[in-house]
């Protein structure tokens, strides 16, 4: 019902800009242009509320590897690629894919099924330990269930533990420059460790006279 509402707009919408559109030319048209991120509008709004979650949790665990990234002294670690077709009316990545992040130590990805329903997807590199350790490894996997509690839990995808990140990371470089693609590199955090910079933190809290008196009681 969906899909039929979605192409009988689209139609109404061509035809209104053009009198002579065939249907030929709109079939090819709708074809080209058809993603499944169309048939949201159309979905029940407790689905639609849904997928708000699942988008904001998509961004807020990009925002965990940014900060992961952070802390990582190799170069490469420090750079990701991401693509974005959120807003944009175009299936280059295939009808389910939206958005995705590759990294060399993990993959994630933002996706919509046929229901229009959003859904999360990620996988992490078999040599992930070695790149940025087990502990900001397990901290990643914990955010992504974190981010996405109860109802979200259902659509989040768990894709493989035995990636080849690093080779999925470099053969998505072609791609970069293009419209929906680019490099980001994360800038190193001064500090060297996270130790470093609470210390660091706390040598900058210049306390005045009352706080210090009130801290001796």
């Amino acid at each position: 019902d969906e899909l039929e509402k979605l192409i009988l707009d689209e139609y109404k919408e061509m035809k209104a800009h053009r009198n002579d559109l065939q249907k030929f030319d709109f079939t090819r048209f709708f074809v080209e242009e058809f993603h499944n991120k169309k048939l949201v509008h159309y979905t029940p709004e407790y689905i639609q509320e849904r997928n708000k979650k699942i988008l904001n949790a998509y961004f807020s665990v990009i925002e965990t590897i940014n900060r992961i990234q952070a802390w990582q002294d190799n170069d490469l670690i420090r750079k990701r690629i991401e693509y974005d077709t959120i807003t944009k009316a175009t299936n280059i990545l295939g009808f389910s894919e939206i958005n995705k992040c590759i990294t060399p130590f993990c993959f994630l990805s933002l996706g919509c099924d046929v229901f229009g329903r959003y859904q999360l997807a990620y996988g992490i590199d078999h040599r992930i330990s070695k790149m940025i350790s087990d502990k900001m490894a397990n901290a990643f996997i914990r955010r992504v269930y974190e981010f996405t509690p109860g109802e979200l839990e259902p659509f989040v995808g768990f894709v493989s533990l035995n990636m080849d990140c690093i080779s999925y990371f470099e053969d998505s470089l072609n791609h970069v420059g293009s419209e929906i693609c680019r490099q980001i590199e994360v800038k190193r955090n001064e500090e060297k460790s996270i130790d470093d910079l609470f210390n660091k933190l706390i040598s900058k809290d210049e306390l005045d006279e009352e706080a210090k008196k009130w801290l001796k009681r």
